[in-house]
């Protein structure tokens, strides 16, 4: 569904990109402006560090010299700081979009067309009240934000994908003749920090005795996958349940974009390169973790599994090495269907014996949900005593609360084994109800 704006809430960026200078003269738009401080600082740029790019810092500093030089380039109401940093958003940011990718109620920006932009929220699509001047500007404008972050998308490369690392933001255009309607472009935010635990619990995600159950399982260095249909905040709960692994141990993360930001010390990152050119080799997922091997490395995290590096991360689970991913399936059944499907393309394995091995190895299931806004742990599943089979310990019941279930004697065996070994303490146990 999609929801009109309210054309009456006007962002800032919308103000000053909409609003007349100084005399207020009908048809006076800061649009002009802003074309020329990029010209102004392109050509510079160019003059002073070739093709490299501007910090923040120079950038907002020359814009102020620019201003100081030219005073048509002020806008009344604004003062020379915030409008040299409006200006860097307009030159080094997003432009119309800049606004929407700041506002934290919108997770993905849609433009369909360059008259057509909606914004994804709690509510849904919701259609704004900007546009793009003309196709044209449109399509150079999404060229732009490609070659920004040193990728490409043109008529003959008319698919691209990139990601803006410092903005966290996972960028996807289609171009040319495949498009009837114009250029297409999905600008889509991750989130920049991890959730403390008061956090966590405050958002309902969670409750105390599923977080004591984690900081147990955690221990046992047994691998784990989250499911999930899209925007249930499975990439952020699996973010958070790393950061109860302890510091002793290192932990490896690799994803399309760095959506994953722990607070702990002892981890790594690393993220796939798309096509950029012939000079530079993509790097996908699969090569990643193949690398991972070669690093170290102990616990293996891919943000979300879309490829075949499933079947490599069951290669590393079989080997020894802990693993945790998320796959989007609405059921414990097909995110497993879907795991066995993407890894079928890089082995000769029947499809009986991958369900088998992934079954094998992924002990503890995790199904997330989104249900009036809030995100939280729908389901959450151990393997039962019996091997290849599973049962609920957690369930969300309507109403507002989570019925737990007994937990299999392997696991309550593990746990009391941690305990007697000083790893754990017996108040942590008596908190996930393992023991009374």
């Amino acid at each position: 569904m999609i929801i009109e704006s309210n054309r009456n809430s006007v962002g800032l960026f919308r103000q000053f990109a909409t609003q007349g200078f100084n005399n207020n003269e009908p048809g006076s738009q800061t649009s002009d402006n802003i074309k020329k401080i990029q010209v102004l600082i392109e050509r510079r740029r160019k003059e002073q560090y070739g093709e490299k790019n501007l910090s923040r810092e120079v950038l907002i500093q020359w814009i102020k010299e620019e201003i100081n030089k030219d005073h048509k380039l002020l806008v009344e109401g604004y003062e020379i700081g915030s409008l040299a940093e409006l200006y860097a958003d307009a030159y080094d940011g997003y432009g119309i979009l800049q606004e929407f990718i700041r506002d934290k109620r919108w997770s993905d920006i849609k433009c369909n067309r360059y008259n057509d932009i909606v914004t994804k929220g709690p509510e849904g699509w919701i259609l704004q009240d900007v546009c793009f001047d003309s196709e044209k500007d449109y399509k150079d404008f999404v060229q732009s934000v490609f070659t920004k972050n040193g990728a490409t998308v043109n008529d003959n490369q008319p698919l691209g994908n990139c990601i803006d690392k410092d903005k966290k933001l996972r960028i996807n255009a289609s171009l040319s003749d495949i498009n009837p309607l114009g250029p297409f472009l999905v600008i889509r935010k991750q989130m920049g920090y991890q959730l403390t635990e008061e956090e966590i619990l405050g958002k309902n995600t969670l409750n105390e005795e599923i977080l004591s159950f984690l900081k147990i399982f955690v221990l046992l260095e047994i691998s784990f996958l989250f499911y999930g249909e899209q925007n249930t905040a499975k990439t952020t709960t699996l973010g958070f349940t790393l950061d109860l692994i302890p510091e002793s141990i290192a932990i490896t993360i690799l994803e399309d974009t760095p959506e994953i930001t722990l607070r702990r010390k002892n981890w790594n990152s690393h993220v796939t390169r798309p096509y950029v050119g012939e000079s530079f080799k993509p790097v996908d997922l699969k090569d990643l973790v193949t690398n991972f091997f070669r690093e170290s490395g102990q616990w293996l995290c891919v943000g979300e599994v879309r490829g075949d590096e499933a079947y490599y991360l069951l290669r590393a689970a079989s080997g020894g090495n802990p693993t945790c991913l998320s796959v989007h399936a609405p059921s414990p059944d097909l995110a497993f269907n879907r795991l066995v499907f993407l890894a079928s393309d890089s082995t000769h394995m029947d499809t009986d014996t991958l369900y088998k091995n992934f079954k094998a190895y992924y002990k503890m299931l995790i199904g997330m949900t989104t249900e009036g806004g809030t995100k939280r742990i729908d389901r959450l599943s151990l393997e039962s005593d019996q091997a290849g089979c599973y049962v609920d310990i957690f369930e969300w019941i309507p109403g507002g609360e989570w019925k737990r279930n007994e937990y299999p004697e392997w696991f309550k065996k593990k746990a009391k084994s941690l305990a007697d070994s000083g790893k754990v303490s017996k108040d942590l146990l008596k908190k996930a109800k393992v023991i009374e």
